[in-house]
């Protein structure tokens, strides 16, 4: 098992200024971090250098952080998945339990404390 200040974790979302607030916090808690602002941009990204997570909000341009789930879990089913989302939480679930069944996926409201997100990758 690794280490906690060995895990990696790309975070996408199309909010530059909360993906460096999310970057900075997870580094200081050990994590190696990687943002991306797009689907696309996250998985070249991936796949170039894949990570033990996946942060990303929901809606995002051209694409949702569900495809960029799709996309990942189509040759790498080890990594664990954390969906940020203002949506409702309730139907986020219903849709994540459908695509589920062979991947890790967690679901965090927004507003959020930092601790949330940490506690959810420990």
């Amino acid at each position: 098992m690794k280490l906690l200040n060995e895990k990696s974790v790309l975070i996408v979302d199309d909010e530059v200024l909360l993906t460096g607030c999310l970057a900075d916090i997870l580094a200081a808690f050990g994590f190696k971090t990687k943002t991306c602002k797009t689907v696309k941009l996250a998985l070249e990204e991936f796949i170039k250098e894949p990570t033990d997570f996946v942060v990303t909000d929901l809606i995002l341009p051209k694409e949702s952080g569900l495809d960029l789930i799709d996309s990942i879990s189509e040759f790498n089913q080890q990594v664990k998945f954390v969906i940020m989302t203002g949506s409702d939480t309730d139907i986020l679930q219903d849709k994540t339990v459908q695509h589920d069944g062979r991947r890790h996926v967690k679901i965090l409201a927004k507003p959020f404390a930092p601790q949330d997100l940490v506690d959810l990758l420990t």
